[in-house]
């Protein structure tokens, strides 16, 4: 069973500081808010038909969900699922109910709360490297997925020279001067810094999801963002 590697040492929560406040979250909104959009447009692409049933893993403030709610059809449920309960409360208080409002969910367990073979598309952004099994959470996104669903799921990974440079240059200076840090470029740095360490390779992914009998997926890393994708057979596919 593979677990978090240095999840135990990390003394701070992990891109907390980048939600801190409403200008923590306005900064955030403003530096995200282009890749979310490309996103959203690229997940839906891949999403069939007019209803289904639509999750995120570390949901955080929604602005994920809230583009995808925008571009899907009424008769698909959207869910968050995340560990952070006041990110919810923002995710849920910011996105507007007109044509549907999606559900957010407070999940702290190593499990998904869906029935096998139900849900349309699992969908995931630079959460994977702070799941305390990633292995079991894989298998659970698998079971939970409908013939013919898939997953899309964005993370960090360590097979790019910006992981070696960040890693061996910021190591000494927070070995120096340890967490937690007033200022927030610090924060943010540190925090940035720690998720990097824990992120995995594709080695690492495609053994997981050998060990769980995952066999049609595929990785594209792009700069610093590995990209997963796994799709589940057809059941006449599959037969």
């Amino acid at each position: 069973m593979w677990s978090n590697r240095i999840g135990t040492i990390v003394s701070m929560p992990i891109n907390k500081p980048m939600y801190d406040g409403n200008e923590g979250l306005a900064r955030y909104r403003r530096y995200s808010l282009w890749v979310t959009r490309s996103r959203a447009g690229e997940i839906r692409s891949l999403i069939k038909g007019t209803s289904g049933v639509i999750v995120e893993i570390g949901s955080g403030p929604g602005y994920l969900i809230s583009e995808l709610n925008k571009r899907l059809p009424a008769g698909f449920r959207i869910y968050g699922l995340d560990i952070d309960e006041g990110m919810l409360r923002f995710a849920s208080g910011s996105i507007p109910g007109d044509k549907r409002k999606p559900l957010f969910i407070h999940n702290e367990k190593d499990s998904l709360p869906f029935k096998d073979n139900s849900v349309s598309m699992v969908v995931s952004e630079y959460s994977m490297h702070h799941w305390a099994y990633p292995e079991k959470m894989l298998g659970e996104i698998y079971r939970v997925l409908a013939p013919g669903g898939e997953a899309m799921i964005f993370d960090f990974y360590r097979e790019t020279i910006w992981y070696q440079a960040v890693t061996r240059i910021m190591a000494p200076i927070f070995f120096i001067k340890k967490p937690p840090y007033r200022n927030q470029l610090m924060k943010f740095i540190y925090a940035y810094y720690s998720s990097l360490r824990q992120s995995y390779s594709s080695r690492d992914l495609s053994a997981m999801l050998n060990n769980i009998s995952v066999k049609e997926y595929r990785m594209l890393a792009k700069r610093m963002t590995l990209k997963l994708r796994i799709s589940k057979p057809n059941i006449a596919t599959a037969g």
